[in-house]
């Protein structure tokens, strides 16, 4: 037999059991989906009963606290108006009691004058003056009808508007959404750190302008897990990306987003957490290098005397197109020969301005290749920071942005590499990256953090 068509056959069976584990991944994936679908809709419904019970509960707690507070206050109005018509009532029985008592007295000596006609000339005078300052001609005061309180209650003329905006209001309350409007869309490795970017999806038209970041340790399965999971806000703002720096290599990180727009108090619902690692360690300076001293796993450093040489980074950690940050923990004195900066190739030199070296003085100057450029910077103060951030244009060219106390500068620089450096293989070409060191110089006093 043919040994190619064998060879057909073989190759033929290779690509059908790869054809069959990628479809059996999709399956996989297929049914989480599935499952998401179902589950999320049934948590939904779930939340929405919780929460619309409570709701009512709170509602008619609230109706009926109300209606016990109108009822204690027509109690008391009555309470107070009622209580001085007793007291006038008791007043008005007294005089008529009093009246009553003086009637019969006199009616008897009346009828006792018939009688004895002048023997009772002495009562009927005691009974007279007795009379007198009764002051039977004299009436308390009675309240009139419309001084008495009439109580009332004053409800809501338009009570059936009143309603129809509370319906209206219920209509509009709450809302189902496919899923949350803004979703992590790519987290890209850093040094020690993952840069996490989000997006609005679905419906861009909610006119967010702040979002929320949270991660945690460990990878995060689902999206119902996250509820029970304690989340730390790396960044708030109204940014779409951001860098979360000191994380640990090879530790899996789970990351969630919410949004707001513009002018509410609260945010959208998370995101679906999305779990990364990085591989790359964090940035480290060189160690063994006489002058200066290392701390924090080689990323701090701070002079120990007068070094006379630069101290750059233990290998080419910085990689063009992404971000270095060196804040100032201790300030020294300010000179424009000591300062921070990026190099294509290390060097025993103690001269930073020379071939091949971006370097920005602690004064505010930048150098590039050794030449100085007219455009300066703010001098650094303590715990500012200084940010170098790059854009390849082509294999041998990068745009350089650096960032001083929130004051920006950007040029192009043209790496010209060293002929006495052997850096080919780190050139790049197709698909490769490019990168370079970090270094450092100056004298006692200053101490500098990489991030």
């Amino acid at each position: 037999m043919d040994d190619s068509i064998v060879q057909g056959v073989i190759e033929t069976v290779d690509t059908a059991i790869n054809y069959r584990t990628q479809l059996s991944q999709l399956l996989d994936s297929l049914h989480e989906a599935k499952n998401q679908v179902v589950t999320s809709a049934g948590q939904a419904r779930g939340k929405l009963r919780s929460h619309f019970d409570h709701l009512k509960q709170c509602i008619n707690e609230a109706l009926d606290d109300r209606l016990r507070i109108l009822e204690r206050q027509v109690s008391s109005v009555e309470q107070a108006a009622h209580k001085p018509l007793c007291e006038c009532e008791d007043l008005l029985q007294e005089r008529v009691g009093l009246a009553s008592g003086v009637l019969k007295e006199g009616k008897e000596l009346l009828e006792s004058e018939d009688k004895v006609h002048g023997s009772k000339i002495g009562e009927m005078t005691a009974f007279k003056k007795k009379s007198k300052e009764l002051d039977l001609n004299s009436l308390p005061e009675v309240p009139s009808i419309w001084e008495t309180a009439c109580i009332h209650v004053d409800l809501p003329r338009d009570e059936e508007n009143i309603q129809k905006q509370l319906v209206d209001a219920i209509k509009d309350y709450g809302c189902v959404m496919a899923r949350a409007p803004v979703q992590v869309v790519e987290i890209s490795e850093r040094p020690a750190a993952l840069l996490v970017q989000w997006a609005e999806v679905d419906d861009p038209g909610l006119d967010l302008d702040g979002f929320r970041l949270q991660y945690c340790v460990g990878t995060v399965h689902g999206f119902g897990d996250h509820e029970e999971v304690e989340f730390v806000t790396a960044y708030e703002g109204p940014l779409t990306s951001h860098v979360v720096r000191h994380l640990q290599p090879s530790v899996h990180y789970s990351f969630r987003v919410a949004g707001r727009a513009a002018g509410a108090q609260s945010w959208s619902p998370w995101s679906i957490p999305v779990s990364a690692t990085t591989t790359l360690p964090h940035h480290e300076w060189r160690s063994g290098i006489d002058g200066y001293q290392l701390s924090n796993e080689n990323t701090t450093i701070q002079s120990d005397g007068r070094p006379t040489c630069i101290l750059y980074s233990r290998r080419r950690s910085y990689t063009c197109g992404h971000s270095v940050m060196m804040k100032i923990v201790r300030l020294g004195c300010l000179s424009n020969s000591e300062g921070l900066g990026l190099a294509v190739a290390d060097s025993n030199t103690s001269d930073p301005l020379q071939k091949g070296v971006l370097f920005v003085s602690f004064q505010g100057s930048v150098f590039v290749d050794g030449q100085e450029k007219t455009t300066k910077l703010p001098p650094v103060t303590e715990n500012s920071v200084v940010i170098f951030d790059t854009e390849v244009l082509r294999h041998d060219k990068v745009r350089v942005t650096v960032e001083v106390c929130e004051r920006i500068v950007t040029f192009d620089w043209t790496l010209d590499m060293v002929p006495s450096i052997p850096l080919s293989s780190e050139i790049p070409g197709e698909g490769q990256e490019l990168n370079l060191f970090f270094l450092a110089k100056f004298s006692s006093g200053w101490s500098v953090a990489v991030e």
